[in-house]
């Protein structure tokens, strides 16, 4: 039930803010099945300034959409032509590579689901590596993503960083946590249509 939630919510702030250029760093109150806030924040932001290509098209628009939530993390979710999610190869875990305005590079290791969502790995072994990108998001002025799927898919999109800071501090203290905490894979392994 939690599941369907989050996916609720976050796809209601996608649809709602699909037809704009861009949509801001912003903390939205979460809404139970009623519409009513249940005190929980989640922290979204969408953008244009995206392409995507595959073995048919090239450079096609791309809409992407960022969300945080308390007790869900982190997940991109993918909407090719502003309207159709992303239909991604689930089969393999994927790199996400970055490049900061100041012209760091690195990588993240990303769980593609249904829908066109993808989620940050979050093992034992690299349960913090995600951390790093928050982190960039504080830190730099944009990040340019290139997300690439098993089936040689190529999704490419720039994160503007203003106010993040200022809306990532707000989601943590209306929530009352210190950081986002990352789905474990085995949950967003089980995360269905």
């Amino acid at each position: 039930m939690r599941k369907i939630i989050l996916i609720t919510i976050l796809s209601f702030l996608f649809i709602n803010y699909s037809s704009a250029q861009s949509m801001p760093w912003m903390v939205i109150e979460e809404m139970d099945e009623f519409g009513d806030g249940n005190g929980n924040f989640g922290l979204g932001f969408q953008t244009t300034d995206a392409t995507f290509s595959n073995s048919t098209v090239g450079n096609k628009p791309l809409t992407v959409f960022i969300g945080f939530s308390k007790k869900w993390g982190v997940v991109i979710q993918l909407k090719e032509y502003g309207k159709y999610y992303a239909s991604l190869y689930t089969g393999l875990n994927q790199n996400m590579k970055v490049k900061t305005s100041s012209g760091k590079t690195m990588s993240f290791l990303m769980i593609p689901r249904s829908k066109g969502r993808i989620f940050p790995l979050s093992t034992e072994t690299n349960k913090d590596d995600f951390l790093r990108f928050i982190q960039l998001l504080k830190d730099e002025n944009y990040i340019k993503c290139v997300f690439m799927d098993s089936n040689h898919q190529q999704y490419n999109f720039k994160i503007d960083c203003k106010g993040f800071t200022k809306a990532y501090t707000t989601f943590l203290t209306k929530n009352g946590i210190d950081k986002v905490n990352l789905l474990n894979a085995d949950i967003v392994y089980k995360i269905g249509d």
